[in-house]
């Protein structure tokens, strides 16, 4: 069942439509189109203690001082490949979204 369609603007200004589907207890999965209505990925939310060591490596080295949110999401694209969105609180205490790529290379970042 559809819970919520809105349009979302993703860390790189992409404005894209984001689908929430809900079937009930567990992770609602999250659908995101481009503005063309092709499939781009879909996103399931995690918890922070399994994102790879890889991702959780990269964004130790890129904020040395930032807290990890308790959830982050994981993006699975059509290829088959993985990405997550992670946010992270950083000393002066504001908050900025990070996307990592399963091999630790920061995608992009948003505040």
């Amino acid at each position: 069942m559809i819970h919520e369609a809105e349009c979302e603007d993703l860390c790189d200004d992409r404005l894209v439509y984001e689908i929430e589907l809900e079937d009930g207890p567990g992770p609602d999965l999250e659908l995101y189109y481009d503005r063309e209505w092709n499939f781009l990925f879909s996103a399931t939310e995690i918890s922070s203690n399994t994102l790879p060591e890889a991702v959780i490596s990269a964004i130790n080295a890129a904020y040395p001082n930032a807290f990890l949110d308790d959830h982050a999401e994981r993006w699975e694209f059509p290829d088959g490949s993985l990405q997550y969105e992670v946010e992270v609180e950083r000393s002066h205490g504001s908050d900025l979204d990070i996307v990592v790529d399963e091999q630790g290379r920061i995608q992009c970042e948003d505040s």
